[in-house]
């Protein structure tokens, strides 16, 4: 070995042996400076809570000395009590007043959507309660409002508006839907001691309500199908110097049979959330394209003709119904197939068919499902003869509205 390398060998040596000695000291001490920084930040915190405590002594000082100064004032607890009284009258008061605000507008919106946008308001004429009777005369197109009460001898025109779409015209004013014609104050009827009959013009159906608040009485009018679920037309085919076939015997024609079979509809109807419509429940001529527009106008959910057939042979005998089958196929023609099961069921009589009814107008241009039920042959003996007996056409009818209910309800 060489000086040089001997050399190396010995600084190498010494430098070990240095940093042997730095780390055992660091070890050594190192206890000792982490509890001098431990300490440290002890007298920190606990300068920062004498901080604390002392600046909470002097606030306490502050206030004792404020009250004092106050105490001495002989009226201070006289003057705060007012205060404080007054301020609970006044907190009283405005909930108060918010509590009628809130109910005032839960009543107007009530109110509104009671009303609509479009009805007739009459004012009352110092009348605290009254009541009336509501007449709706849709096949005209008129509604009759009979208000019983007192004092409408008082009653003007001015005291009757019209509200359409939210604005307000004159009870006789043109181009509004529905327009006064007659205003009729009657004295001493049945036993009342007043009344006014009010009958009004309408540009189309509507359905009316009757309400009333402290200061008027309301006329609502709106499209049935906003009122009611579901909306069934009963056409009874024929009418007036329309009689339809003859039948074999007797007294009736088949406007007349038709007829009958509606009004015993009517009669036994008792679903109030399906409105009935009629296409005519008098002896009157009817146009097939009224008939039409009456349902479509309506928005119905179900058109159905009440008719009876005929045949030049005097072999036919039996049901019949024609459906819809150019739209609403599906459910005409099963609605169809349901009356001809039942109506078989209740009469006995022999269930011919299904037809498509594509050739009859109101079949084809009704927009809804529509179905046309022939209910037996007049020129049968014995169609005519189970017809013509009163309690039969009273069971077709109950039966008619049975289906009907069975495909609402």
């Amino acid at each position: 070995m060489n000086k040089k390398e001997n050399y190396f060998l010995r600084l190498l040596m010494i430098e070990s042996i240095a940093f042997l000695i730095f780390a055992c000291a660091g070890i050594y001490f190192m206890p000792f400076l982490e509890a001098k920084e431990r300490q440290e930040g002890w007298q920190k915190d606990k300068n920062l809570i004498l901080r604390d405590y002392f600046t909470a002594i002097v606030d306490l000082e502050n206030i004792i000395e404020k009250h004092t100064e106050e105490s001495k004032n002989k009226n201070t607890e006289k003057n705060f009590l007012d205060r404080y009284e007054q301020t609970i009258e006044s907190d009283k008061a405005y909930i108060e007043k918010v509590k009628l605000e809130k109910q005032k507008n839960k009543d107007e919106k009530i109110q509104e959507q009671r009303l609509g946008n479009s009805y007739i308001k009459i004012k009352k004429t110092g009348i605290k309660e009254i009541w009336g009777k509501l007449e709706h005369n849709y096949m005209n197109k008129k509604v009759s409002v009979v208000i019983y009460g007192q004092d409408w001898e008082k009653l003007e025109k001015s005291d009757m508006t019209v509200v359409w779409k939210g604005h307000s015209y004159a009870v006789d004013a043109k181009k509004i839907p529905v327009s006064l014609k007659v205003c009729q104050y009657q004295q001493n009827e049945e036993g009342i001691k007043d009344a006014i009959l009010l009958e009004f013009d309408a540009d189309k159906i509507y359905s009316y309500q009757l309400y009333q608040d402290g200061e008027y009485v309301y006329i609502t009018f709106c499209h049935p199908k906003e009122v009611y679920d579901k909306i069934v037309v009963i056409d009874a085919g024929h009418g007036g110097t329309d009689t339809g076939t003859y039948a074999k015997s007797g007294d009736w024609d088949e406007k007349d049979f038709n007829l009958d079979f509606a009004r015993k509809v009517e009669e036994y109807w008792n679903h109030d959330n399906i409105k009935l419509y009629f296409s005519r429940l008098e002896d009157t001529k009817v146009t097939l394209v009224d008939r039409v527009n009456f349902a479509n106008d309506l928005q119905a959910d179900l058109f159905v003709s009440l008719h009876c057939n005929s045949s030049d042979e005097n072999s036919g005998s039996g049901l019949e119904a024609l459906y819809k089958s150019n739209g609403y196929t599906a459910d005409s023609k099963a609605f169809a197939k349901k009356c001809l099961e039942a109506l078989e069921k209740s009469t006995g009589f022999t269930n011919r068919g299904l037809l498509k009814g594509k050739r009859i107008y109101i079949i084809r241009n009704a927009n809804m499902p529509t179905v046309l039920l022939e209910l037996g042959f007049l020129t049968d003996a014995g169609d005519l003869s189970y017809i013509s007996k009163e309690e039969n056409r009273k069971n077709i009818a109950q039966t008619i509205c049975q289906v009907i209910w069975d495909k609402f309800v």
